[in-house]
């Protein structure tokens, strides 16, 4: 992983093998960052575990086993301190060989070829994750 960091935005330069959100999370902690906006990712994934929540229950998981050509990344990873630990939303959309379309909130996912990541930090301690028991959801409080 390579990573540049401006102050309003971190681009992240992933590799063959590496972990998607754990890359992400060792960005975060180099630079001293809470949380940040995850404003795009692209590139290629080996593997990446997925789901899809349904109105009941726990998410439906889905592994995919690549390559995949990862369309977009996005959310939201906020972090209880300056060095984490780091609690992520994330949610992926990715297309096989056949160009089909899949994605939902993700779990995990390792890096094929290459793939780049940009994100915004925010430096405000206000963010953070509250359990709703009713949703039996993690959701965003402030």
């Amino acid at each position: 992983m390579r990573h540049l960091s401006t102050g309003m935005v971190s681009i992240l330069k992933l590799h063959t093998g590496d972990e998607l959100i754990a890359s992400i999370e060792a960005a975060l902690r180099e630079t001293h960052t809470q949380s940040a906006i995850v404003q795009f990712g692209i590139g290629s994934l080996s593997s990446a575990e997925f789901g899809v929540l349904p109105e009941k229950g726990p998410h439906a998981r889905h592994r995919a086993k690549g390559p995949v050509e990862l369309v977009h990344l996005g959310g939201l990873i906020v972090g209880s301190g300056s060095g984490g630990p780091y609690r992520s939303h994330l949610h992926i959309a990715f297309a096989g060989a056949d160009g089909v379309l899949r994605g939902g909130h993700l779990f995990e996912a390792t890096v094929g070829l290459a793939a780049e990541v940009a994100m915004t930090p925010v430096h405000d301690s206000r963010l953070k994750r509250v359990r709703d028991e009713e949703r039996r959801l993690d959701l965003l409080d402030f």
